[in-house]
């Protein structure tokens, strides 16, 4: 396993583990060459900022934590620093149940808020030209930069 691998996977650790105060790291490093690995990763991961790692010796290594910036390098809301395999998808298993959604950042949400008003829009007991000056405001509104880049280009679809 390549060390990109290997900070992804320690760094996920401690994002995993980041309700406990600290985690130790490498404890049984004297007769184990992964411990040694994890503790030459820790101590990247300490150098860019990702984690706090008080190492106490070459064989015993110490106890970690992630810090605010490795919780974003995990959670996509920065870029890391230095190399690293981050896997961002999500697997979702259900049985059992309904009215279920799952979606990224929700924007199935806003697909279907968007929908639903362009529908009652059109449903709507008012005049053909009332209801399209309604629907080209609600697609100035959904076209303002400011809008689409908070919005995102899903909704491309819906006010076309």
């Amino acid at each position: 396993m390549g060390d990109a691998e290997l900070r992804e996977q320690i760094l996920r650790r401690l994002y995993n583990q980041r309700t406990e105060d600290f985690v130790q790291i490498g404890i049984h490093a004297v007769n184990s060459p992964e411990q040694r690995e994890e503790i030459r990763i820790a101590e990247q991961l300490r150098q860019y900022g990702l984690i706090e790692f008080k190492r106490l010796n070459r064989y015993l290594g110490g106890p970690a934590r992630i810090t605010a910036k490795g919780v974003d390098v995990i959670e996509g809301t920065a870029q890391a620093p230095i190399a690293m395999n981050i896997d961002r998808r999500q697997t979702v298993n259900i049985s059992g149940a309904s009215n279920i959604q799952i979606g990224d950042g929700n924007m199935q949400e806003i697909q279907n808020s968007i929908a639903w008003l362009m529908n009652s829009i059109e449903k709507s007991d008012t005049s053909a030209k009332q209801k399209e000056e309604a629907k080209g405001l609600l697609q100035t509104f959904l076209e303002h930069p400011l809008v689409a880049s908070i919005i995102g280009t899903t909704i491309d679809n819906l006010i076309k």
